[in-house]
């Protein structure tokens, strides 16, 4: 049976007046607001797309995203953790139903080694999906493994590296088709060790479907400043721009087309709270 649950920072957040309900927690809260796009330009005219809550050390607990028409609650996700590990991510919509899981499993050694999607299927919460991380004798990732309910996978990732920075990450579908495709990532790098370009080609059989580039420019204090996407020309088709504030956490994330037109623009603001967080339970905890 789905389980319903009452989310009460949704009430507290908008409505700051209720903080002194009950017994309060310290929190972090960030708010996304995305800012409405008029022939290419951005106006004053935005809404709160997205909030998480996070615990005053960092840790994500809660996120909230809102209809963009409505702007009222579309769905939201719990994060709950186990011996200081994210154990699950559970997913409810509007109505307060669940409705589907991320279990997170891990190695004696602390090493995330499957994760497994659970869905409603015939009345009952079942496996729908899950991923396998492997990793080589020094704890290094080189393969992901990708299934539906059985467990043979029908994609596999593997990953390459050279003086421990990934160089190489190609992706396979295992299921026989004649449309089969192959997606190769190769990495380059500056002296500095800062990620200079990724080079991405999608081939199916000996045929090359799409390549394209995307280079990564840095501001003066090392941070990431813009990705430029480039077809095989060399033409920008799409920047990804980021700012930040004094503390170096983002301020604003923009995308421009190839002409320069604005195609998207969010703002992100963090802030402490201490609001009652209420008490949730997990769907694996006992009733």
């Amino acid at each position: 049976m789905k389980r319903r649950l009452v989310i009460p920072i949704i009430i507290v957040l908008n409505h700051m007046s209720w903080l002194a309900i009950a017994q309060q927690d310290s929190i972090k809260y960030q708010r996304t607001r995305v800012f409405t796009i008029i022939d290419g330009k951005r106006t004053e005219d935005a809404f709160v797309k997205n909030q998480k809550t996070f615990t005053m050390d960092g840790r994500l607990i809660r996120e909230i995203t809102f209809d963009d028409s409505t702007k009222n609650t579309l769905s939201y996700i719990f994060y709950f953790y186990q011996d200081g590990k994210l154990h699950t991510e559970e997913f409810y919509d509007k109505n307060d139903s669940l409705q589907s899981i991320i279990l997170h499993k891990y190695s004696p050694n602390d090493r995330e080694n499957e994760t497994v999607r659970l869905e409603w299927i015939k009345g009952k919460m079942k496996t729908s999906g899950r991923t396998v991380f492997v990793y080589d004798k020094a704890g290094i990732k080189i393969a992901l493994k990708e299934s539906g309910s059985r467990k043979k996978p029908f994609r596999v990732t593997t990953y390459l590296y050279s003086s421990g920075n990934l160089v190489r990450e190609q992706c396979k579908e295992m299921k026989p088709s004649d449309n089969k495709a192959e997606l190769i990532k190769e990495y380059e790098y500056g002296q500095d060790g800062k990620l200079n370009l990724i080079r991405t080609t999608e081939k199916n059989g000996v045929d090359t479907l799409f390549t394209q580039t995307e280079n990564f420019i840095y501001n003066q204090k090392g941070q990431l400043k813009t990705q430029e996407v480039k077809d095989p020309k060399g033409k920008v088709i799409l920047s990804k721009n980021y700012d930040y504030y004094g503390d170096g956490s983002i301020r604003n994330y923009y995308e421009k087309d190839g002409e320069g037109k604005t195609l998207l623009y969010n703002s992100y603001l963090m802030k402490n709270y201490k609001i009652n967080l209420g008490t949730q339970k997990s769907y694996f905890d006992k009733k």
